[in-house]
């Protein structure tokens, strides 16, 4: 049994040291795990037999974000673009999470205003640019057909299950005006993201 007095980081080899998840461990003070030596002497490989950290948490914990990112520019564009406020987080445990990014939508048109919750791999989109990943919710209508400049609350939710494990994703969303003309602005924005 090894008992850590510093803070190494125990870094994953699909060979050498396979670890849980294919993640690497942050060593804490005091945590302790148990090795056992594969193949002959002088190998260099190790398996990680158990793990037990001095807080007494988990080793490969659930993981959990929450953001509160600048006010995004607005769109005039009646086709959905994205608002890049994205946040990237990364499955730790089960490729499964709860993704709540709500907010205040408003504009000073008589127009109604189209969003979605998008995510995907790779670079979180800018602002402006075309829609691209995928939906996380079917499309939602914030405001009504008269003007709310004041801006009414929106809420956009989901269960996203399937995401490969340890590969980071971004999470954004994107809007669109009923019709072209005017402006639809965004504030407030909070994105909350807990793997479940």
């Amino acid at each position: 049994m090894v008992e850590f007095t510093g803070t190494p980081t125990l870094t994953h080899h699909a060979t050498n040291l396979p670890l849980p998840n294919n993640a690497n461990i942050l060593v804490e003070a005091g945590d302790k795990a148990i090795f056992a030596r594969r193949g002959s002497a002088g190998s260099g490989q190790w398996d990680l037999i158990s793990y037990l950290r001095k807080s007494g948490r988990s080793l490969v914990g659930a993981e959990k974000l929450q953001a509160n990112p600048a006010n995004p520019t607005g769109t005039s564009s009646a086709t959905k673009v994205h608002m890049g406020v994205g946040q990237t987080f990364t499955p730790r445990k089960t490729g499964n999470i709860l993704c709540i990014i709500s907010g205040t939508c408003g504009t000073v048109t008589n127009k109604a205003t189209t969003i979605s919750l998008r995510y995907g791999t790779g670079s979180a989109p800018a602002n402006g640019a075309a829609e691209t990943g995928s939906s996380g919710n079917a499309d939602i209508t914030c405001g009504n057909a008269s003007a709310n400049a004041d801006g009414k609350p929106f809420s956009l939710n989901s269960v996203i299950s399937g995401l490969t494990i340890g590969t980071a994703i971004w999470v954004d969303f994107s809007a669109a005006l009923s019709t072209a003309g005017g402006t639809t602005t965004f504030s407030n924005i909070s994105i909350s993201i807990v793997e479940i």
